[in-house]
């Protein structure tokens, strides 16, 4: 019966999600951006590290959309390949602090006693520390590079998630149908994983959506100051920085990465505001 009332919640969330443009066209934009970054190699005009002095600071023009940098790459070639860091950080992060945090708000708070508060005050250790400041000591003590950049920014979101999470199991624990469960001799992690789980996926799939914002904006904030993955690998934090070198001669060097920034950011925000709306209780009635 929960998995049944979680579907028929879950139905009436997706066709709201449907009526709404905004998110829709987010959708596509990230859909084609993704798609763009997957297929880089096949899509880009041109080589992205490729050097060419007599063609730097080139302004947009046919043939070059988006201009050179100061070092004649193509711009257009590398905002394509730019994209592959910051999704693949926003959706390892999100994916990994979806699982730990899930595991451990789960756990917290279907357990209580000792467990819960273990747990909690874990999770309030960790964030103790602003998030920022966090990865980047993590980051530096580890070594810029993709890999300790996923580890820092999991380590600090996957805390909210598990508070998130640890909240909406306290208030499904004691329902009924959880306690008929229990009083038919269900065990702990098949009541956990059959009923608890199920009715507490809402806020935690909008909150681990809003995750990948998160974890796309600090990665490019730790590649703008160097922290991120080493070059020549482009990204887009990176080509942000470099272009503020020529800000004055080649203004396009910093305001197309910068579009695409904040069209990316933008379009995933746009997707989790829409998530969180859809499954909102107040709109359960909505069909």
């Amino acid at each position: 019966m929960p998995s049944t009332r979680a579907s028929d919640t879950a139905d009436r969330a997706w066709r709201r999600l449907a009526r709404n443009r905004i998110a829709l066209a987010s959708l596509a934009f990230l859909a084609l951006v993704s798609a763009a970054a997957v297929g880089a190699p096949w899509v880009a005009p041109r080589d992205p590290h490729l050097h060419d002095l007599a063609e730097r600071m080139k302004p947009p023009a046919p043939g070059r959309p988006m201009g050179t940098d100061r070092y004649g790459r193509d711009l257009l070639s590398r905002v394509i390949y730019a994209p592959r860091v910051s999704l693949a950080v926003g959706l390892s992060v999100a994916l990994a602090s979806l699982v730990v945090g899930g595991a451990a708000g789960v756990v917290a708070g279907y357990r209580g006693g000792v467990t819960d508060a273990l747990v909690m005050r874990t999770i309030d250790l960790v964030l103790s520390f602003p998030g920022m400041i966090l990865a980047l000591t993590m980051v530096a003590v580890m070594g810029a590079g993709l890999h300790s950049m996923v580890v820092a920014l999991v380590v600090v979101y996957t805390p909210p998630l598990a508070r998130i999470t640890r909240a909406a199991v306290l208030s499904l624990r004691e329902l009924d149908f959880v306690q008929a469960a229990r009083a038919l001799g269900g065990s702990d992690a098949a009541i956990m994983l059959r009923h608890v789980v199920p009715g507490c996926l809402a806020p935690v799939v909008v909150q681990a959506t809003l995750t990948v914002v998160y974890a796309i904006r600090t990665e490019v904030t730790l590649s703008f100051i160097g922290l991120g993955v080493p070059p020549p690998t482009p990204t887009l934090g990176q080509m942000v920085q470099e272009g503020t070198l020529v800000l004055r001669q080649a203004p396009w060097v910093v305001l197309m990465p910068g579009l695409v920034i904040g069209l990316l950011l933008f379009a995933v925000n746009s997707v989790g505001d829409a998530l969180r709306d859809a499954w909102d209780p107040r709109l359960r009635g909505a069909r």
